[in-house]
């Protein structure tokens, strides 16, 4: 498990972005690949659309993710609107 922030005296791992961050559209499960180096995390899916394959990708800033005053769960809904 590899440790990607701290917030709020709680640290989450990559595992727990990946979960939190899956999205069912239909009757496909989308589960992103999430990698973080020492400045920011990065979100990417991986979307097959008929025979192409597209990624959708978002870069959230680590600083931006400690000084939110909420919870994961709220910032994470933020990014996926």
């Amino acid at each position: 498990m590899k440790k990607l922030v701290k917030t709020n005296n709680q640290t989450y791992t990559q595992e727990e972005f990946q979960s939190a961050l899956t999205v069912v559209i239909g009757n496909r499960i989308l589960k992103p690949k999430v990698t973080a180096n020492s400045y920011c995390i990065m979100i990417e899916y991986n979307v097959k659309n008929g025979r192409k394959l597209g990624r959708l990708r978002q870069v959230i800033s680590k600083m931006n993710i400690q000084n939110f005053n909420g919870t994961m769960e709220t910032y994470l809904y933020h990014v996926r609107e």
